[in-house]
């Protein structure tokens, strides 16, 4: 043997000891914890029923199925309840519990139970309805206090055949037991009838960026039309009510204002039951989606959603990596719609392939519909609009250009200050404000405006601006600028062409859509002459701006209540629009 392979040998026995060492002291950490959590409560409650379970799974390996009832399984659970004082859990447990029983009218829905009678008589109601699918996921919730994957409800449901629902439930409590104690698990629960709408994303951001905007423009003409129902993604695995925080980000909100409503938490299960739940904007929370996926398959409830895009398979380059990975989580949700509304045809055409490509999994049958963004103006009142101009600290006599939008890579506000600075060394006097919230690598487009000022051009950003500033910024410009690599609509196009304000805007997909009506200038926008020479039009062609700010103020107009009452329509009662 070499120097070299010595030396080789010597490294990987070192990292062999280094590998041992860690190993070691994982497993250690690993045995203090269990030993931990033995010694809790819930875990000596379940002690028997863990052992029920091992018994019967090494009775179906030595013999054939066993008749087992209910009898044989909850002989265990007297022995909890005889030995402990019932505690939180196990109370929320029973509670649970009932609420399936009552449900189904099952036996002793209205008694008072302790939990081995609890259990006994959810075992006789599973196996009176071996085959519903609703009753396994209700039961699955009620018992494990969280949502189920498909796979795990799949696993229970077989296990009810297979083995009986005696030790289905005995499993499905040990596993409970095995898992870290969570909030949930102390909840009661509550059967929702009501259309349900889950708007957890939104819930939580205070960004009123294109999807929160829509969400917060439909959810509340949504809830005027009937009874609805807020829920919200717990981190324990469940559904719950907001806080009236989290409520008033989806039905009040109001840009760069505080709230200063409870964050204080209900933590009781939602569970919505033979109704419809609508999802407007994507789940990108692993849990969050598969349970969604899992209620729209096994639950009985219709689930309905919005789709806005599918640029995180188009164009993956223009998210950061933490997006890359949770958007496809975003994939079983609307995968196990029944309806789907798009925010624009070349979303729907989107959309529309990607599912043939799912059917080669067994998955189809989702109805979809386009029903594009509207395109409407807010009013501004004089002496708002006139406190609005200083606010936007415009230069005298200089053509405002305007660009709003997120500030990311993907909405190419790099190529709108390239394509200014070529009409600025030109000698052309106007000046160019961007209205926008930080996004992913904001700092780029930051840096961009900061070199651009330090040179002495006019341009500014204005962060988080409220609806005021933003429409009488969208009237005061002389035209707008939207040339974004990719959308799934591009509302800052139909907002800027509902005052009569022209827009430049990219030459395909959604954006060509929505231009198409008229008022905007197309261009391909990775090419900064076609970019330039547009602007250079806007700004010294006063007939061809003429036309376009006509052709802008003819097209036709729509709002937020017609387009809130169109999804209502289709996502909640499956009525078909007039128009695809």
């Amino acid at each position: 043997m070499g120097l070299a392979d010595a030396f080789e040998s010597q490294l990987k026995v070192a990292k062999d000891d280094r590998e041992l060492k860690r190993q070691t002291l994982r497993a250690e950490r690993a045995q203090a914890e269990l030993a931990a959590f033995k010694q809790s409560p819930w875990w000596r409650a379940t002690g028997p029923l863990r052992r029920r379970a091992h018994r019967l799974k090494q009775n179906r390996r030595k013999s054939s199925p066993t008749n087992l009832n209910a009898a044989n399984m909850v002989a265990a659970t007297r022995t909890v309840n005889s030995s402990t004082t019932p505690t939180a859990m196990t109370t929320a447990l029973i509670s649970r519990i009932r609420t399936v029983l009552i449900a189904f009218d099952g036996p002793t829905a209205d008694a008072d139970l302790e939990l081995s009678e609890a259990l006994d008589a959810l075992a006789a109601l599973l196996d009176s309805h071996i085959e519903d699918r609703s009753l396994a996921w209700l039961t699955h919730i009620a018992v494990a206090a969280r949502y189920p994957s498909t796979e795990e409800l799949q696993a229970f449901q077989t296990e009810s055949v297979v083995a009986g629902p005696p030790a289905a439930l005995a499993q499905l409590l040990a596993d409970s037991s095995s898992r870290r104690p969570t909030v949930a698990q102390t909840a009661e629960l509550e059967l929702v009838t009501d259309v349900v709408v889950d708007a957890t994303s939104t819930s939580h951001r205070d960004a009123q960026t294109g999807i929160p905007r829509v969400v917060r423009e439909c959810v509340p003409r949504w809830a005027n039309r009937a009874p609805l129902r807020l829920i919200v993604w717990d981190p324990s695995g469940a559904f719950r009510p907001p806080t009236e925080h989290e409520r008033w980000r989806i039905m009040d909100f109001v840009p760069r204002e505080q709230s200063k409503l409870s964050a204080e938490i209900d933590h009781t299960i939602l569970v919505p039951w033979q109704t419809v739940v609508v999802v407007p904007e994507p789940t990108a929370q692993p849990g969050r989606s598969r349970a969604l996926a899992c209620l729209g398959e096994y639950s009985g409830n219709d689930l309905a959603g919005i789709f806005y895009d599918a640029i995180y398979l188009s164009l993956p380059d223009t998210f950061p990596d933490e997006m890359r990975v949770r958007m496809p989580n975003y994939t079983p949700t609307f995968r196990a719609c029944k309806r789907i509304s798009t925010i624009s045809h070349t979303v729907k055409g989107d959309l529309t392939g990607l599912l043939t490509a799912f059917s080669n999994a067994g998955f189809g049958g989702q109805r979809i519909h386009a029903h594009p963004l509207p395109v409407s103006a807010d009013e501004v009142q004089p002496e708002d609009a006139e406190q609005n101009l200083q606010r936007l600290d415009s230069v005298p006599g200089f053509p405002l250009v305007l660009s709003v939008g997120s500030f990311e890579p993907r909405k190419n506000q790099l190529m709108t200050i390239r394509a200014a600075e070529l009409l600025w060394r030109e000698g052309m006097q106007f000046q160019l404000a961007f209205i926008g919230w930080d996004s992913w690598n904001a700092e780029i487009t930051s840096r961009e405006i900061e070199r651009a000022r330090s040179n002495g051009r006019p341009v500014r950003i204005i962060r988080k601006a409220d609806e005021g500033l933003l429409w009488t910024a969208y009237r005061a410009a002389r035209f707008s600028m939207y040339i974004s690599l990719v959308e799934g609509f591009g509302l800052p196009i139909a907002e800027s062409l509902a005052v009569g304000t022209p827009v430049i805007t990219s030459n395909y997909g959604a954006m060509a859509e929505v231009a198409a009506a008229g008022g905007a200038i197309t261009v391909d926008p990775r090419n900064l002459t076609q970019v330039a020479d547009a602007m250079r039009t806007l700004l010294t062609d006063d007939d061809a701006y003429a036309a376009l700010r006509d052709a802008a103020l003819a097209r036709p107009q729509s709002n937020w209540d017609i387009y809130a009452a169109a999804t209502w329509d289709w996502l909640v009662g499956g009525n078909e629009p007039t128009k695809a």
